[in-house]
């Protein structure tokens, strides 16, 4: 009986060691695993993309039809996605199209010209108004 538990406690101290030292490098472990995760989870929404792109293509007489349409988008239609203009409702992942084709983006005005306040020379805690 007290081999068993002696080998018990061996066990149980050799495991807790080896999971601690795989758990080590968790934060290194972590990105790369959200980042394949990602990649899965964008290859559906790359190909309705392509797709979307392709038929725009055969519709304005872009793409030549001699050879019949392809079941599949050819590989110039497939754009990169980045995973953070993704927005998850549910189950469905939705993006905006990109900025490059918004026409509504306008550049930044500058809010003011000059400072308004300016900090005390002795305390920097004060400040005081610009006129």
């Amino acid at each position: 009986m007290e081999k068993i538990i002696k080998y018990l406690w061996i066990f149980v101290a050799v495991s807790g060691s080896f999971g601690m030292l795989v758990n080590l490098p968790y934060d290194t472990w972590e990105q790369a695993y959200l980042k394949e995760v990602h990649q899965i989870q964008l290859v559906p929404l790359k190909r309705i993309d392509a797709t979307n792109r392709y038929i725009e293509a055969i519709e304005s007489g872009k793409e030549d039809l001699s050879q019949g349409i392809k079941p599949s988008p050819p590989k110039k239609y497939y754009r990169d996605i980045k995973y953070q203009s993704v927005k998850r409702i549910g189950r469905l992942y939705i993006y905006d199209d990109y900025p490059e084709h918004d026409t509504t983006a306008q550049p930044e005005e500058k809010k003011y010209q000059k400072p308004l306040y300016r900090r005390d020379k002795d305390n920097p805690y004060i400040l005081h108004k610009v006129y």
